[in-house]
């Protein structure tokens, strides 16, 4: 069971751009979570790498450190608040529509965005990602989720119970949700799932897109 999302664009990114004044504050509660699977995605000096949902930053800059002066780092995000609160290069856009040409990037870095959006929304997003990534190139999905399926956590069951602009505003659209399938579904080999600690349960998905493709 999964909780379906009826927040759409316009909405949240009204929201992101409030909750930019104090998602500085906020954001370390996701920290371990995030540092965990920035690891996963083993960046290599040199690569390009598209941070997916950046925020403020922070994410982006661990990046551009990793990839190097001759690599590139690129933040991406619905918000032009949060954007604003980034350094670096970034790009003001959906998720369901990059404004990015095919196979430009080696890694695609993506943590809490795809967990926003409404299921019928994520096999769009992925065949985004996968379009954008350099045949063999890497995938890392950090988002929420839970352990038991067949069961309603207690953030589900509020979840259900809001209206739609406070689901967007109190919790910022985000709720468990499972990507593998979606991964596997968008056409992703190596695809493989691991669970990570923090104040929710989160899961990373690892995929590649096959070199041959």
């Amino acid at each position: 069971m999964v909780v379906e999302n009826t927040v759409g664009p316009r909405l949240l990114r009204r929201a992101y751009d409030v909750w930019s004044h104090c998602y500085d504050w906020v954001a370390p509660l996701e920290h371990g979570p995030r540092l965990e699977a920035l690891s996963l995605a083993r960046v290599q000096p040199g690569e390009r790498v598209l941070d997916l949902g950046c925020a403020t930053g922070g994410i982006l800059t661990h990046l551009r450190s990793a990839t190097g002066p001759g690599g590139l780092a690129v933040g991406v995000d619905l918000s032009g608040n949060m954007l604003r609160r980034a350094r670096g290069t970034r790009v003001q856009a959906d998720v369901r529509h990059l404004p990015l040409r095919d196979a430009c990037f080696d890694v695609v870095f993506s943590s809490y965005l795809l967990d926003l959006l409404p299921l019928s929304d994520i096999p769009p997003a992925m065949d985004e990602i996968y379009r954008i990534l350099r045949p063999g190139g890497r995938v890392v999905l950090l988002n929420m989720t839970k352990r038991d399926p067949s069961r309603w956590m207690l953030m589900e069951q509020v979840y259900r119970r809001l209206p739609r602009f406070l689901v967007a505003y109190l919790l910022g659209a985000c709720r468990p949700v499972y990507l593998l399938d979606f991964a596997r579904q968008a056409g992703f080999s190596e695809v493989d799932r691991r669970i990570v600690k923090g104040p929710m349960p989160s899961e990373v998905v690892l995929a590649t897109r096959s070199a041959s493709s």
